[in-house]
Parts: structure tokens; C-alpha cells; sequence
């Protein structure tokens, strides 16, 4: 048996400001190398190990690939893997494309499309034929793990259609977003109708313009001693370092490991550039008042860059709009200027002060409790 995880690229700027973008080879963005970063994320905490890839030829659909596998991953290309032939629509802008476009782009099931482009047709019968050389590879050489097929939108659902005969061309008009995964089993020599591979509830990854929130790995342990534990002013306000020896940070992260299978525990390393800066968590859930406390923590190095406030509003979003949490509280000492801040831009409102509250290496403070409601 075989899993065969069909991914669609990063996002590009011509994806980004809508060009029609077929055979040319626009890199990765930013934001494209955090999807494909998430998606990396995504699959490691389904426990999924990725153990040979193939990729269209063009640079953001291999870069895409590197990203989730790494280096040591065998990767082969295949033209049939590229993007459907846009011919002279090619490079077009689709915010005032030309007529034949809008008509072929709303109802591409029954609509042909224009001349120079590629039927429909044709990309089920690439993809098809791709599909059965991999079946017919794996029929011969069965592999001990899982395949990741790194595509582009059109081919992907190309691929999508030949699974499902069935489907009458509904793939067409769905909407496949940069680094969408949809995965199919070939189990006795037949593909599976393909499902989307999605992450629902607890510490799923989280991206913004900057940052990615992943699951912590063993390795954090580390860096939270080394760049948290080490250095008091961490601390300053909050009174308590769970990261104070190399034993009491690994044994936190032990602990966050083993709570993610409770749908209702978040915990997420922030990373920026690919090292982790920082953690923003959400505990005491009550699910009778749907409410529940975060707390954030960012290194000083990349402190007034912004990062905790992005990171803050990322969590907060998710957690009320895809969660279903309509209280989320926090709290921070009345001194701490720079957490009030954070808060109050990311929409917490104070409401109220407990004064004399904090007591923190012979330091009183007042403690203020802020609250976000839905």
C-alpha cells in the first residue's frame, strides 16, 4: 500500500497579483515559503514522513517539494506534471481578462477552452498518464513510504478528475489554494477516491506575513533554554521560567508533545526565517463559557519587530473564528508597557485591575486582566 500526497506550489507574486501564470518560472515569495512551510508542519504532525517526491519541473513546484522534504528526499521531475498550456492567455491579468476567459473561467466543465489553450481534456490525459506509469512503477518496485506529487492548480485538479471519474468535473470549479494537499491510497493496484488533507482542531499551523506557528519539536527544548531560560529579564514580570535548566525545558516540551492530541490544547513555536523565536499558547479552556487564557513569549533579540503582535493576532483569530472561542483572555503586570500594547492592539480590551496582585522577586504590581469576546 501507498499514499501519494498531491500538493499544489507556494504562492508566487504573479499568483499574488492575479497574472495568469502557466509554464513560466516565477519563484516562491515569501508568503509561498510559508505556505509550503505549513504544509511541512501539517504533515509532520499527522505523522506523515515523505519518502520520494516528484515535481513538475519549474523551480516554485521543486522549491515547494525541498521545503516539506528536505535535501535527502530523492526528487524526480516530470513534464506532465507541469501547469496547463495558457499559450497566448499566458501572462494575462485575470482582474480584466478578455471575454473568452470569463466565459471559459465560469462553467469550466462545459465550456471549451479558448483557442491556443489547452483542452481540459488533454490535462486529465497527462495527468492520467502519469498517475498509471507511478502505478505501474509501484506495482513493481513497492515502496516502504509515502510519495509527494508537487503540482500546479489546473494540473492538480487535472489529476483530481482522472481519481474520480465520478466527479462529472466538479474539480474544475473548485478552488485550490497555494500548498492545498489532497492524498489517495493505491492499494491493490487501485487509487482511492483522493481526500483533502486538512487539519481540524488544537495546534494546527498557522502562517502570517512573517512568521510561522508550528508544533514544537524535541529540538526546541534547546533554544527555549538557551535564548528563554538564560535570560532573566524573560522572566521579569511573570515570576516563573520553565526553561530555568536544559531538564525543566525538555521536559516542558515533553509535555506540550504529549497534549496534542487534545483537541483543545495549543501550543505553537513562533518561527521567523526559519528559527523559532519565540511560543504563544491558549490553556484553561472552560467549555461551558467557551473561554480560554493565551500567553505569548518572544526572545529578546526580536523584540520591536512586531513578531508577538502578529503572532498574538494570528492565534486569536483562529482561535475565535475557526475554534469557536468567544472569551479569550491574558493578563500581564500593570509595569509591563510593552505586553499592554500588544494586547490593546490586537483588540483585547482591559477589564479589570487587581492591585498589588504580583508578587515577583520582592516587586509588587498590580495585575491587569484583559479579555477578548465574540
Amino acid at each position: 500500500m501507498s499514499k501519494i500526497y498531491i500538493i499544489r506550489h507556494g504562492q508566487t507574486d504573479l499568483n499574488k497579483k492575479h497574472i495568469l501564470q502557466g509554464r513560466v518560472d516565477e519563484p516562491l515569495n515569501e508568503d509561498g515559503i510559508l505556505q509550503a512551510k505549513a504544509a511541512a508542519a501539517l504533515l509532520e504532525s499527522l505523522g506523515v514522513t515523505i519518502d520520494q517526491v516528484w515535481s513538475s519541473p519549474l523551480g516554485r513546484a521543486q522549491d515547494t517539494a525541498r521545503i516539506i522534504t528536505g535535501e535527502d528526499v530523492p526528487l524526480r521531475t516530470d513534464d506532465r506534471l507541469l501547469e496547463m498550456e495558457y499559450g497566448p492567455y499566458e501572462g494575462i491579468d485575470l482582474k480584466s481578462p478578455p471575454e473568452e476567459i470569463i466565459t471559459f473561467f465560469s462553467d469550466f466543465a462545459h465550456q471549451p477552452a479558448p483557442e491556443g489553450m489547452e483542452p481540459l481534456k488533454d490535462v486529465v490525459q497527462r495527468l492520467g498518464s502519469f498517475l498509471e506509469d507511478l502505478r505501474e512503477e509501484l506495482r513493481q518496485n513497492p515502496p516502504e513510504g509515502n510519495i509527494l506529487v508537487s503540482t500546479h492548480a489546473i494540473a492538480m485538479k487535472g489529476a483530481l478528475e482522472y481519481l474520480t471519474p465520478e466527479s462529472g468535473g466538479s474539480y474544475w470549479g473548485k478552488y485550490i489554494k497555494n500548498c492545498d494537499i489532497y492524498v489517495t491510497t493505491l492499494e491493490d493496484g487501485v487509487y482511492t477516491v483522493p481526500e483533502q488533507l486538512v487539519e481540524s482542531g488544537g495546534t494546527i499551523a498557522l502562517t502570517t506575513e512573517r512568521l510561522l506557528l508550528r508544533r514544537h519539536r524535541e529540538e526546541d527544548a534547546e533554544v527555549l533554554y538557551e535564548n528563554f531560560g538564560q535570560d532573566p529579564k524573560m522572566f521579569e514580570y511573570s515570576g516563573w521560567n520553565p526553561y530555568a535548566t536544559r531538564e525543566m525545558a525538555e521536559e516542558t516540551v515533553r509535555r506540550f508533545l504529549g497534549s496534542y492530541e487534545d483537541p483543545h490544547f495549543y501550543g505553537w513555536a513562533v518561527e521567523h526565517d526559519s528559527r523559532m523565536i519565540g511560543t504563544i499558547g491558549a490553556y484553561d479552556f472552560d467549555p461551558a463559557a467557551r473561554s480560554i487564557e493565551v500567553g505569548c513569549s518572544i526572545e529578546r533579540p526580536s523584540w520591536g519587530k512586531g513578531f508577538a503582535g502578529e503572532a498574538l493576532a494570528a492565534a486569536l483569530d483562529y482561535l475565535t473564528k475557526q475554534e469557536g472561542i468567544r472569551t479569550v483572555k491574558a493578563w500581564c503586570a500593570a509595569d509591563n508597557i510593552g505586553s499592554r500594547r500588544i494586547m490593546e492592539k490586537a483588540g483585547m480590551k482591559l477589564v479589570s485591575t487587581e492591585e498589588g496582585a504580583l508578587e515577583i522577586d520582592g516587586h509588587t504590581y498590580d495585575k491587569l486582566n484583559y479579555e477578548l469576546r465574540v
